[in-house]
Parts: C-alpha cells; structure tokens; sequence
C-alpha cells in the first residue's frame, strides 16, 4: 500500500513538474528549477514542492529526492547553459516587484513616468484622430461610388481633423517642453520628428488631395472647363503657401519651428504634375503656373530651412550662455 501510494505520489508530482516546465511563453515556466537545483541535496524536495504549489506527504517528499536525484544532470545540462550571466541565475527565483521595475526599465521626468506624464498626446488627439480615420474610410467608399461631393466633404473635413491633432500636438509639446530639454531630449525630438512632421506631412498631402477632388467636382459636377478648375485650383495651393509661410515664421515659429516636411510633399506634387503634363511643344497656361510654383515652393523651402538653422543656433547660443550664468552663480 505504501509502495502504491509513493508511486502515486510521484506521479502526481511528475505531472505537477511537467506543467511547470512547459507553462507560460517559452522556457519561463523553467526558471523555478534552478534556484531548486542550486540548494543542498536536503532542502531540494521540499522547495520543488513549494515551487509546484501543493503539499504532498513525506512520501511524496521522498519521492522528489529520488525524481531530482535521477534528474539533477540532464535538468543542469538543459537549464544553466541557458543562462549566460551569473546574475541572472542569481536573481531567477525572485520576480521583481514594481518599483524596481519603474526604476530600472522607465524612463522617469520630474512629472513621473515620461510615457505617461506629461501628457504629450491628450486624449483629445485620439479623438481627432480617431475621427479622422473614420472620415477616411468614409471618404473611400464614396470616392469609389463617384459620390463626388460628399467625398470633397469627407476629405475636406479629413484635412481639417488632420490639422486640429497637429495642433493638438503642438499644444501640448509648447506646455511640456521645458521637462525634456532637461533630461530627455530624445524623446523631444522623437515627438518633433515623427509625431509633428508626419502629421504636417500628411496634412499637407491631403490638402492637395482635396484640392484635386475640388477640381474634379467643379469639371464633372458643375459643368467647370479643366483649365479654369486646374487653375482655381492650383491658384488656392499658390495661396496657402504663401499664408503659411509667413504664418510660420512670424507668428507660430514657437510652434512649428522644426515642421519641415510641408514643402516637401508640395514639390514632390508639382513635379510629378509638371512631369506628367509639361511639353515645351505645346506650353499651356496651367503648365507654365506649375512650373512656376514648383520653382517658388523651392525658393521657399530653402529660404524656410535657413530661418530654421540659424534660429536653431540661435536658441543652442542662449542655452549655453543661460547654462554658463547659473554655472556662475
């Protein structure tokens, strides 16, 4: 009877070791065995029942001496290979409680934690652009079933969302600044690159995108020729730049001081535009303006990115000298 019950009983704690062996993602459900393996012959058995989470009699006991016995070599040879530092060994058998967690692994500002405060991106952006989004597919579905005004609305009211997140974006960055230029000016840069930048980015293609569907709804919806709907067009594309430019660097250079991927898309239009429909044979009106205005958005693009390099100096300049002042004091 005894010899039936240990049988059982290590059976029972087989099955128990198998489902910890193989649980989880992974080999994490492993770790447990080597803090096991690594205590004296004695206490082994009884750690690997604590490990599996059971009480068992002392004949189980007794049979978790002889089960680690038999399996002490081949265990040691499959699991402390896997481990290359002997920290890691060391610290396996205790899980890490949550401060240490915050302290080691996150980035930290005097707010908190930086992927949660300061709040970069509130949540009115997501509903902006969650709206957005929607408006996009919506703008898809009619575009595809030649709804040809509504989708002018649709993509209208996309661009305007798009623009409402940049400033959202904006916003939000002007407020916070000042806690990662301290300590973490990667991540303000980060924000300013891929946040900021691809937002103009998008928003200004969009903008176009809209003025074309405002062309081929004034041709197709109301009776327009081409030529004046081409050159309504491009005449409010002519505008914009001009309005932004100025607005930019004279009013929200605080901003959008660094948005640099307007100009960008605006030339890669143009010059698809004028590679497609400009012919020295035969220069129409439309053809000559898009020559022109690709060649102004350059002018301005370069005009833009020397205002932004020595504004740029100019603010590292002050830093140093603010820096050296307080060094001083």
């Amino acid at each position: 009877m005894c010899h039936r019950s240990s049988l059982l009983n290590s059976a029972v704690l087989c099955h128990l070791l198998t489902v910890r062996l193989f649980e989880g993602v992974g080999c994490k459900g492993v770790w447990f065995l080597v803090p096991v393996l690594r205590l004296p012959a004695p206490d082994r058995a009884a750690r690997l029942v604590w490990c599996c989470g059971c009480c068992l009699p002392d004949a189980a006991v007794a049979a978790c001496q002889m089960l680690l016995q038999t399996l002490e070599l081949p265990l040691k040879k499959a699991i402390l290979p896997m481990l290359n530092q002997p920290a890691r060994i060391v610290n396996c058998g205790r899980r890490k409680s949550k401060s240490s967690f915050s302290e080691d692994t996150l980035k930290r500002s005097e707010l908190g934690c930086v992927y949660i405060k300061p709040d970069l991106l509130p949540i009115p952006f997501y509903v902006v652009w969650i709206l957005n989004n929607g408006l996009n597919v919506g703008w898809l579905f009619l575009w595809d079933w030649e709804y040809l005004l509504p989708a002018l609305v649709f993509l209208a009211a996309l661009t305007l969302t798009t623009y409402a997140a940049l400033f959202i974006s904006h916003r939000a960055l002007s407020i916070y600044s000042s806690c990662f230029v301290k300590g973490h000016k990667a991540e303000l840069w980060l924000i300013r690159i891929l946040v900021q930048n691809g937002l103009a980015l998008y928003a200004t293609w969009t903008t176009i995108a809209t003025l074309l569907n405002f062309a081929v709804v004034l041709i197709y919806k109301w009776n327009v020729s081409n030529e004046t709907a081409t050159t309504a067009s491009l005449s409010i594309l002519a505008l914009y730049l001009v309005i932004w430019f100025y607005l930019e660097n004279f009013f929200f250079d605080k901003y959008v001081c660094y948005n640099l991927t307007i100009y960008p898309v605006v030339i890669i239009a143009l010059a698809g535009s004028a590679h497609k429909n400009f012919s020295l044979s035969s220069s129409k009106t439309n053809s000559i303006f898009i020559v022109v205005l690709l060649a102004v958005t350059c002018l301005i693009f370069a005009v833009r990115l020397g205002i932004v390099t020595w504004r740029h100096c100019k603010r590292l300049e002050a830093a140093e000298t603010l820096d050296a002042s307080g060094t001083v004091a």
